[in-house]
């Protein structure tokens, strides 16, 4: 607690309670008001100084707004993110069989990486609605082929070939919906 805001709470609270004090007071015979009245109105007004006191904040400094942090990250085609995607994946899946994490590390890193840190690009380019639906597909896409990279490293090819086969297709989902 900051030292105002330590003083002002006790402040408040005797403020508070004298003037309760003077206000339970019965005026004296003809008369509207009680003697009380001017301490009444001094502790009441002492109790509204010890309020803003305990509750007043001071101004920090802003942080940098979520717009002004995207501008301050590189901006990506995410179309041509997309396109070199499924480009790179056309090609390993012309291969008899891939069993190389390397290719899907390198995947990962180089397209599915750079799409998931443009999500904010994506909101502020696409709409929330629109661009909630991308990344939900992008999501599965990318978890399709951690997927993939986790049959692939426990030795199953069937389910790591129709686990990418399925990553694949949601990002062709996603190119499809951008177009």
């Amino acid at each position: 607690m900051k030292p105002l805001q330590t003083i002002g709470c006790p402040v408040f609270f005797i403020g508070l309670v004298i003037s309760i004090c003077a206000a339970a007071k019965q005026p004296a015979e003809g008369a509207t008001y009680p003697s009380t009245w001017l301490t009444f109105l001094a502790f009441s007004t002492l109790s509204l100084v010890g309020l803003v006191l305990w509750r007043w904040k001071p101004q920090l400094p802003q942080e940098p707004s979520p717009a002004a942090a995207t501008s301050q990250r590189p901006q990506i085609d995410i179309q041509a993110t997309l396109s070199g995607l499924l480009q790179r994946v056309d090609s390993i899946s012309q291969q008899q069989a891939f069993t190389s994490l390397e290719t899907i590390d390198t995947l990962m890193q180089e397209h599915v990486q750079p799409l998931g840190e443009a999500r904010q690009q994506i909101i502020d380019q696409l709409g929330l609605k629109a661009g909630a639906e991308l990344l939900v597909t992008m999501a599965y896409g990318e978890r399709m082929y951690n997927r993939t990279w986790s049959a692939l490293a426990d030795g199953h090819l069937d389910e790591a070939q129709q686990v990418f086969h399925d990553g694949t297709e949601a990002f062709r989902e996603a190119a499809r919906s951008l177009a």
